[in-house]
């Protein structure tokens, strides 16, 4: 019994249409309709006229329109209610059977779960790479002016692509480039330093002096 009343309840909430302000007051005004067309009928039974007997039963049904509008507002609350009553009672019962499914296939469900796991910690990773990179702005002032120019390179597929600015390049655009209001040129690798503890690789760069004013700093 308690089976077959879980399952017609669900086919309730299957099949119930969907709420909406406009349908909610449609069936309102059919209930206040109904019950005042019943007291009329009960005084057309005892001897009023059709027209008399309407105007007496709206008579003592009273506000019409406050009483609709406390039933509208009555219905919309319970509506809301029963929506959010049905999400959680959705939302519990598909949890339920997951968990019991992944129970009964362990093996599935670590694969799963490591399939979950790479792909979040694969997700963050990008989207720390994006707002460092990306999204977020430089630590320069005005970084919206910052571009970097490269030289096209035409060839086979190991070398096809783009180069840095060579010097003589960078001496071309300081000499003849109209739009750029600074240049600097920068080249990066690694030298070997003598310490303390003996020699280590580290990295370097050498820059041009103009490198400084065009990120807007100071050489330390």
């Amino acid at each position: 019994m308690i089976g077959r009343e879980s399952a017609w309840a669900g086919l309730r909430r299957v099949f119930r249409l969907p709420g909406s302000p406009d349908r909610i007051a449609r069936e309102v005004d059919e209930e206040l309709r109904f019950h005042i067309e019943g007291r009329v009928e009960q005084l057309v039974a005892a001897g009023w006229s059709r027209h008399d007997a309407e105007m007496e039963a709206r008579r003592m049904f009273g506000d019409y329109a406050a009483y609709r509008r406390q039933a509208r507002d009555i219905d919309l609350i319970t509506h809301h209610q029963r929506r959010r009553m049905d999400i959680a009672d959705v939302i519990r019962r598909e949890v339920r059977q997951g968990v019991r499914a992944l129970w009964r296939a362990p093996a599935f469900s670590l694969v799963a779960l490591a399939t979950l796991t790479l792909g979040i910690g694969a997700t963050a990773a990008i989207f720390t790479v994006l707002d460092g990179v990306v999204l977020r702005p430089l630590p320069y002032p005005s970084p919206e002016r910052l571009v970097a120019i490269a030289h096209p390179v035409s060839g086979t597929a190991v070398t096809a692509g783009k180069w840095g600015v060579s010097p003589a390049g960078y001496f071309f655009f300081q000499r003849e480039a109209k739009t750029l209001s600074s240049s600097g040129i920068f080249t990066t690798g690694t030298i070997s330093v003598q310490a303390a503890e003996g020699a280590a690789r580290v990295s370097m760069a050498q820059v041009t002096s103009s490198l400084f004013s065009v990120f807007g700093s100071r050489a330390g």
